[in-house]
């Protein structure tokens, strides 16, 4: 419903009152207003409509927007702006900063953070905000790690960046972000993958000064965060914790992958846990510490090179007669380590059992030994 716009002073003054659940359809109508203003106006808040509640809604590049009690946590850059407003005559100079953090919850009362930078003061070039990012990087074999680093990236607004990408292209260039990173990857041996762990050390990343890790697993990651906060003390970066988000098993080297019903089912029961990672990094806050009792310090300790050594190994994969030789093993192998030879993957001696080749190939052709016989292949997109 378009509301008649408020112009009493008294009232636009007071304090707004925080925003609930209830409040839903106060902010439909905010919309609704606001897009009949659309000529004049490309932010309204609650009390322009006469309601003294903390909602805003404004036009983000084509689409509207609404905010439930949003706070400004961060400002910087102030400069001069003269501005004008539907609920009062002429127009008045108002402080502004070139760059806001904003914190605030979504429709859902969802807590979202994010950077913006730059409303222009020329009022014929009205524009919405420009986001000023965050890095959310993952490494991913089968989907899992990329599921839960898009969500985080689309929760907050910030940006992705696929270390796959960059480290099979060998690209250990700096890496321009906030500072704040999120780092997402699957959890191999108990702590997070040589392969990752190797990239970050190489990588600098000149504006972070902060790090939050966010690892996917079958079951556990074990004492994986002893080794996450020493890779921080290496980089200097204040460490945020370490969360465990449990997702269909892939590794089918050793382990079962689920069937696609039961598949769907635990990344179902994974939503929870994905949104308390988003709301403890929406707030700067960091996560709870995860279990670690002599069993967690076993496995992420001396079990994890033990492992490396005896079971990180590619000459157990073969391929059979189903193999069409497309070439997808191969462009997905972070590694490099597969090229295709008289139509054929032929795999090399620098494998990190990421298991993208076999769980991703179409046909089912790759078999690692005896060990994958007969067993479901996953991969998220499959989903």
């Amino acid at each position: 419903m378009v509301r008649e716009i408020c112009k009493d002073e008294s009232f636009l003054a007071q304090r707004a009152e925080p925003a609930t659940a209830e409040d839903l359809g106060v902010a439909q109508d905010l919309l609704e207003t606001l897009a009949a203003h659309k000529d004049g106006c490309v932010g309204m808040a609650a009390n322009m409509i006469g309601v003294n509640k903390r909602i805003i809604a404004f036009d983000n590049e084509g689409e509207y927007t609404v905010m439930f009690n949003p706070v400004i946590v961060k400002q910087s850059g102030a400069y001069e702006a003269e501005e004008g407003c539907l609920s009062l005559a002429g127009t008045r100079k108002t402080k502004r900063f070139q760059t806001i953090k904003v914190q605030w919850q979504n429709e859902k009362f969802q807590t979202r953070l994010k950077t913006f930078t730059g409303w222009t003061a020329d009022p014929a070039r009205d524009r919405p905000l420009r986001g000023d990012f965050d890095m959310i990087l993952y490494f991913t074999g089968t989907g899992n790690s990329r599921y839960i680093a898009k969500r985080i990236a689309e929760a907050l607004g910030d940006e992705l960046l696929s270390m796959n990408d960059r480290i099979k292209a060998g690209d250990c260039s700096p890496v321009a972000s906030d500072e704040r990173l999120v780092i997402v990857t699957p959890t191999y041996a108990w702590r997070i993958p040589r392969i990752v762990w190797d990239h970050l050390a190489e990588t600098d990343f000149p504006c972070a000064r902060q790090a939050w890790f966010v690892m996917t697993c079958g079951s556990e990651i074990d004492n994986a965060a002893k080794y996450n906060r020493t890779l921080c003390q290496e980089r200097q970066l204040t460490y945020m914790g370490t969360a465990q988000i449990i997702m269909p098993e892939n590794y089918i080297a050793m382990f079962n992958a689920p069937q696609a019903e039961e598949a769907r089912q635990i990344v179902a029961n994974a939503e929870p846990d994905i949104e308390r990672v988003i709301s403890a990094i929406a707030a700067n806050q960091a996560f709870t510490p995860p279990r670690n009792n002599l069993y967690d310090r076993f496995m992420s300790g001396p079990v994890n090179p033990i492992f490396y050594s005896f079971f990180v190994k590619a000459n157990a994969f073969t391929v059979g007669d189903a193999c069409t030789g497309c070439g997808q093993c191969a462009k997905l192998c972070p590694t490099n380590n597969i090229t295709i030879q008289n139509g054929e993957p032929v795999w090399g001696g620098d494998c990190t059992h990421c298991m993208a080749c076999i769980c991703h190939c179409g046909t089912e052709a790759i078999e690692y030994g005896k060990k994958s016989l007969g067993k479901p292949r996953y991969h998220f997109e499959a989903l």
